[in-house]
C-alpha cells in the first residue's frame, strides 16, 4: 500500500520545509514503483493550495486513489466520481454526539430529543459534534443545557478539545484558522479581499446571500434618487433616504469596472472563489447565492476579535443591505427583498450590539430603510428590532418635524400591525393630520398612512371614521353616494368605486386592483352577500395562484376568506381542502406564535367540528389556545373566540367537565363586550353543558339504583 504523501509531508516537513526537496524524490521513486504494481494509495487532508497533487498520483489502470480535501478544485483530478460531506444527516450525527457524550444508545428515548436539537444548533458538522460531546462528557455542561450555554459560552465550547482523540488540526475553530492564516499571509489584494469578503458574511445569514445583492446596491449608489445630501425644508437631513456615507461605508473589493460605471466583479468572484477553495463558503452557481456552514459562520463572528473590525464588517454589511433596497415605499415585493429577508433580520439583531450607534442619524437612516423592507415582507422580529434604533421622542417640537413624522409613521405601522391598535389610531392621525397640510394629495406617504389610519379605524370598530377617511381617499365615490346611505352600504359602495376605478386603468393582475377586489368580497361576507363575496374571491385567488409563489401572504389571505365564504353557504369540505393547505404552507414558513397561522388553525379546527370531526378540531385548537392565552390579553377578541370554540368541542366530545372550565373561564369577559352575540351564545352553552351534566349524573344514579 502506498500511503498520503501528505503522511510523509508531514513527517518531514510542509512544503516551505527544507526537507521537502527530499520527501518529493522519495514520492517519485515510490510512484514509479507503484507503477508497476496494483496500488491503493490515500491522500488525507491534502488542503495545500499551492501543491499540484497531479505530481504525485501514479498513472496506470489498476489500484485506487483516494483524497480527502476541502479544496472544491482536487475534484480536476477524479476520474470515477467525489462526494461532497458539507454535514452529515440529521440521524448519523445525533447518534454520533450520544456516543461522543458516553451516553448509551438504548436511552436514545431519553435523551434523544436533547441530542437531535445540540446537533441541529451546530449544523450537524462532524468536528463541532464530537467537541461538543467531549465537553459534555467531561462535565463543561450538560446535554440538555448545551443549547442554553451555547448562547453565550459559544467560543469556549467550539474551542474545547480533549487531550486524547484530536483531529489533525485539533479543534473545530483551529481548523477555520489554518484557512485564516493561510489568507492573512499571503498578504496580496484577493486575499484581502476575501478576508474582507468573509468578515461581510459573518454578518449575514449563513445562508444563500445573493450576488445580485452587491450589483443593485452598486448601482443604487449611483442614483441621486436613492442617495442625496440634499436637506429638508426645516434643515434636516432625509430620514428616509440614504447619504454619501452609505456609499463610503460599501465594502472596498465593490470597485469600478475599467471599463464602465459598472461594479468589476471580477474582485467579488475573485475573493468569493479563494474563500470557496478553502471552504469557508460555498457558491450555488443555479442560484447565484453564497452560504457558510453554521459552525463557521459562528467562527467568522467570534474571530473578530478587536471592536473596530467588528464595527466595520458591521457597517459594510448595513450600508449595502440599505443601498440594495432602491424604493423602500414600494408595496411590491421583488425576488431580491425577498433573498434579502433573513440577512436584514440577522443584521437587524446584530445591531442591538451597536449601542454607540443609536446616536448615528446615518445609521437611523439604514434602520428606517429597512424597516420599511421588513413590513412589506412580513417580519415582525427584524422590524420590532430596527425600530429600537431609532425611538421616538417626546419632545413637541421634534415630533412635527418630517423627521420626527417619517420615524412615527414606522412605529405607526408596527402598533397597528403587531401591537396596539387603539395607539396606533391615536399616532397614525396625528401624522395625516400634519401631513395633509404639507404634502400632495396623491403623496405615497400620505397614502400610506391614510391606508393604515382607515384599517385601524376597522380594527378598533370605529366605522364612522374608517367611512369618513375612504370618501376623502376615493372622490368619486363621494359623489355618486347620497347622505341617505347606511354605513355600511355606503362603505361597499366606496370599494366598488375604488374597484371599477382600479379595473379601469389597471391590469387584471394588479396588486391594488387585486387588494380592493378582497376588501370588497370581504364587506360582502359582512353583509350576507356570499353568493357575490365567493364569485369574487375565486377569481382573485385564480389570479394570485397564477401571479405569486404558494407561500405569498397574500395569496393565502385570499384562500382564508374564500374557504369562510364556502362555511357560510355550508360547503364545508371545499373550506376544510382550502384550509388544510393553507394552514400547511404557513405552518412551514411562519413561526408557531404567528396571528395568521393561530387564525388559519382556528378556522380550520371550525370547520372540522362542523362536519363532526371533533378529535381533530381539539387537537388542532389545544395548542392554538395554549398560545393565545399565553400572549394575548384576557380580553382579546380572538382569544374569547378560540376558547369559546374549543369549549364547543369537548362538549360535543361529551368532555362536560373540560368544556365548562373553558366556557366559565371566559364568561366574566364575553359579558363585558357590549354589542356582541358572544355573551349569549357562551351563556347558552353553559346552560348545555350544565344540562348534560345533570342528565349524566341522573343517569348515573339510576343505574346505580339497579
Amino acid at each position: 500500500m502506498l500511503d498520503a504523501p501528505h503522511s510523509m509531508m508531514n513527517k518531514f516537513g510542509g512544503p516551505n520545509d527544507a526537507n521537502f526537496g527530499l520527501v518529493s524524490n522519495v514520492i517519485k521513486r515510490m510512484v514509479e514503483e507503484a507503477k508497476r504494481i496494483a496500488i491503493s494509495q490515500r491522500e488525507d487532508n491534502a488542503d495545500d493550495t499551492n501543491l499540484d497533487l497531479a505530481q504525485f498520483l501514479p498513472a496506470g489502470k489498476n489500484g485506487s486513489i483516494l483524497i480527502t480535501t476541502r479544496l472544491p478544485e482536487c475534484a480536476n483530478h477524479q476520474t470515477v466520481g467525489k462526494d461532497i460531506y458539507e454535514r452529515l444527516d440529521q440521524e448519523t450525527a445525533t447518534t454520533l454526539l450520544l456516543k461522543a457524550c458516553g451516553i448509551d444508545l438504548s436511552l436514545r428515548e431519553v435523551d434523544g430529543d436533547n441530542a437531535s436539537t445540540v446537533a441541529e444548533l451546530l449544523g450537524c458538522h462532524a468536528l463541532a459534534v464530537i467537541q461538543a460531546g467531549a465537553a459534555i462528557r467531561h462535565g463543561i455542561c450538560g446535554l440538555a443545557e448545551y443549547k442554553d450555554f451555547f448562547q453565550n459560552e459559544r467560543q469556549t465550547l467550539l474551542e474545547y478539545f480533549p487531550s486524547q482523540g484530536k483531529s489533525t488540526y485539533g479543534g473545530v475553530y483551529a481548523t477555520f484558522e489554518v484557512s485564516a492564516a493561510y489568507l492573512e499571509a499571503r498578504n496580496d489584494q484577493v486575499a484581502k479581499d476575501a478576508i474582507q469578503l468573509l468578515r461581510f458574511y459573518a454578518f449575514m445569514h449563513f445562508e444563500d446571500f445573493p450576488e445580485a445583492a452587491f450589483e443593485e446596491a452598486w448601482k443604487n449608489s449611483k442614483d441621486a434618487d436613492v442617495v442625496s445630501s440634499a436637506l429638508l425644508s426645516d434643515g434636516r437631513e432625509d430620514i428616509g433616504a440614504l447619504a454619501p456615507w452609505h456609499v463610503f461605508h460599501l465594502p472596498t473589493f465593490m470597485r469600478q469596472s475599467p471599463y464602465n460605471i459598472n461594479l468589476s466583479k471580477i474582485c467579488l468572484r475573485q475573493a468569493r472563489s479563494l474563500l470557496t477553495s478553502l471552504s469557508l463558503v460555498a457558491f450555488d452557481s443555479a442560484k447565484e447565492t453564497t452560504r457558510m456552514h453554521p459552525v463557521s459562520h459562528f467562527w467568522s463572528r467570534d474571530r473578530l476579535r478587536k471592536p473596530e473590525e467588528s464595527m466595520n464588517a458591521g457597517l459594510n454589511g448595513l450600508s449595502l443591505l440599505s443601498l440594495s433596497i432602491k424604493d423602500p415605499w414600494a408595496r411590491d415585493v421583488n425576488p431580491l427583498s425577498s433573498q434579502l429577508k433573513p440577512h436584514i433580520e440577522f443584521i437587524a439583531h446584530s445591531m442591538k450590539e451597536w449601542d454607540f450607534l443609536q446616536c448615528s442619524f446615518h445609521c437611523q437612516q439604514s434602520a428606517c430603510r429597512l424597516s420599511w423592507a421588513m413590513y412589506h415582507l412580513d417580519c415582525e422580529s427584524g422590524l420590532f428590532a430596527l425600530l429600537q434604533m431609532i425611538p421616538i421622542q417626546r419632545d413637541e417640537s421634534w415630533i412635527k418635524t418630517e423627521y420626527g413624522l417619517n420615524i412615527q409613521l414606522l412605529h405607526g405601522v408596527y402598533l397597528y400591525e403587531y401591537g396596539d391598535a387603539k395607539e396606533a389610531v391615536n399616532l397614525l392621525e396625528m401624522i395625516n393630520e400634519a401631513w395633509m397640510h404639507t404634502l400632495a394629495a396623491d403623496d405615497r406617504r400620505l397614502l400610506v398612512v391614510q391606508d393604515q389610519l382607515a384599517r385601524a379605524y376597522h380594527m378598533v370598530n370605529d366605522m364612522n371614521k374608517a367611512i369618513d377617511l375612504l370618501e376623502s381617499m376615493v372622490e368619486i365615490g363621494t359623489r355618486t353616494l347620497g347622505p341617505e346611505h347606511r354605513e355600511t352600504v355606503k362603505a361597499i359602495a366606496l370599494l366598488k368605486a375604488v374597484v371599477k376605478i382600479r379595473t379601469r386603468t389597471l391590469s387584471p393582475e394588479h396588486r391594488d386592483l387585486l387588494a380592493s377586489q378582497h376588501e370588497l368580497a370581504t364587506a360582502y361576507l359582512e353583509t350576507g352577500e356570499t353568493v357575490k363575496a365567493i364569485d369574487l374571491l375565486k377569481s382573485v385567488v385564480k389570479i394570485k395562484t397564477r401571479t405569486l409563489s404558494p407561500e405569498h401572504r397574500d395569496l393565502l389571505t385570499s384562500q382564508h376568506e374564500l374557504a369562510r365564504a364556502y362555511r357560510k353557504i355550508g360547503e364545508t369540505v371545499k373550506a376544510i381542502d382550502l384550509l388544510e393547505s393553507v394552514t400547511e404552507m404557513r405552518t412551514r414558513t411562519l413561526g408557531p406564535e404567528h396571528r395568521d397561522l393561530l387564525r388559519s388553525q382556528h378556522g380550520l379546527a371550525r370547520a372540522y367540528l362542523e362536519i363532526g370531526e371533533t378529535v381533530k378540531a381539539i387537537d388542532l385548537l389545544e395548542p392554538v389556545v395554549e398560545i393565545k392565552e399565553r400572549t394575548l390579553r384576557a380580553d382579546d377578541p380572538s382569544r374569547v373566540r378560540s376558547i369559546y370554540v374549543l369549549a364547543q368541542c369537548y362538549r360535543r366530545a361529551r368532555n362536560y367537565k373540560r368544556a365548562l372550565q373553558l366556557a366559565r373561564s371566559i364568561e366574566n369577559v364575553a359579558q363585558n363586550r357590549p354589542g356582541e352575540k358572544l355573551a349569549d351564545w357562551n351563556s347558552k352553552l353553559i346552560g348545555l353543558i350544565l344540562k348534560k351534566m345533570d342528565l349524566e349524573k341522573t343517569t348515573r344514579s339510576r343505574r346505580a339504583g339497579r
